[in-house]
């Protein structure tokens, strides 16, 4: 079940980083319609929604909140860092060295 949990926060929030069109533009390379943008983050709020409810079915509502939020904010920050470390490796391969 933590792994599901897991998964579905990753999934949710690299689905709402795709969202965002400074991310989007840093991912692929290119710029998208506004209403992909839109897609992404309506898949990403489902996705999390989803986890949400998962977490809740699985152990009640208190422990359910703690369990959902501690794997949404891992899954939080391990997008975070993805994009941080995309952003240099990319970075680093544009500029010639000196």
């Amino acid at each position: 079940m933590h792994l599901l949990l897991s998964g579905l926060c990753t999934m949710g929030f690299a689905s709402l980083a795709l969202g965002m069109a400074r991310h989007r533009n840093e991912l692929l390379g290119r710029s998208m319609p506004r209403p992909a943008g839109l897609i992404w983050r309506a898949l990403g709020t489902l996705t999390l929604t989803l986890a949400w409810c998962l977490a809740w079915f699985e152990w009640g509502a208190a422990l359910g909140a703690v369990m959902f939020w501690a794997h949404a904010m891992l899954a939080a920050g391990t997008v975070y860092l993805l994009l941080v470390v995309r952003r240099r490796t990319h970075h680093e391969r544009e500029q010639p060295i000196q």
